[in-house]
Formats: C-alpha cells, sequence, structure tokens
C-alpha cells in the first residue's frame, strides 16, 4: 500500500532522494526509514506497520500522511 502511494507522490513532488535515516517508526517503534531530498522534503516510512508522512523540513507542513490504527478522532481532541 505504501509503495502504491509512493509512486503516486514521486512523480507529483519530483523528489531527488540525497539522505537516509534510520529512526523509530513514531507509530509502531519498529525501525522506519526517513529519506531527506534536496527540496527540503522530508519523507518518513515503515514497512512493519504501513506508516508513511511526507513533509515539509523548513515548514514542518504535511503534504502527505497515512498511519494505520492511529484514530484521528483522538488526534482533534
Amino acid at each position: 500500500m505504501i509503495d502504491d502511494l509512493i509512486n503516486h507522490l514521486v512523480p507529483i513532488l519530483l523528489i531527488k532522494m540525497n539522505k537516509t535515516q534510520t529512526i523509530p517508526c513514531p507509530n509502531c517503534g519498529d525501525r522506519a526509514i526517513r529519506q531527506i531530498t534536496d527540496n527540503d522534503i522530508w519523507r518518513t516510512s515503515c514497512h512493519s506497520c504501513d506508516y508513511l508522512l511526507v513533509q515539509c523540513a523548513k515548514t514542518g507542513k504535511v503534504i502527505e500522511a497515512y498511519a494505520p490504527g492511529i484514530n484521528s478522532y483522538c488526534m482533534v481532541h
């Protein structure tokens, strides 16, 4: 599912990956991959839980996000 989403996002964002980090997944705690681009886009993904977060490194604004198991209602309140 993440791979399908990325295949749609990459042509839109024209991402060129420059740096890769391994970080704890914010959703499940397993190892996640954070890719940092030359145009200040962060892409964090976890293959264990299907977590995805694409955001602007300068502003922190979320471009795309998917986190199974996190109820959006809980995040609002």
